[in-house]
């Protein structure tokens, strides 16, 4: 709590026991506020590392796959938006993949 504040409750003529309560008060949110600002960026952190993590595994699993059935997906608006999708690992890619069947 700024100085100033504590100021005009003192000035208002709160008691030194009310202040003190007050103050108490306004520490323990202040530090339980800091902690939950901590854990969320933890988290968060924790998500992204997971997140990235599985985006590996899917593009690893993309570049297995051997693209036997795919969509075209073709551009709304006319321009060369289009593309092709994989319908078994959602690769997408501007030209229709080749393959091989052995």
């Amino acid at each position: 709590m700024k100085p100033e504040t504590i100021k005009k409750l003192i000035d208002k003529g709160i008691t030194s026991d009310k202040l003190v309560e007050i103050l108490t008060k306004d520490i323990k949110i202040n530090q339980d506020r800091q902690y939950y600002e901590q854990s969320i960026e933890i988290e968060t952190n924790n998500y992204q590392q997971k997140i990235k993590e599985l985006n590996q595994k899917i593009h690893q699993l993309q570049q297995e796959c051997p693209h036997y059935e795919t969509d075209y997906i073709p551009d709304a608006s006319g321009n060369n938006g289009s593309y092709y999708i994989c319908t078994t690992c959602k690769h997408e890619s501007k030209r229709q993949p080749l393959y091989k069947i052995s």
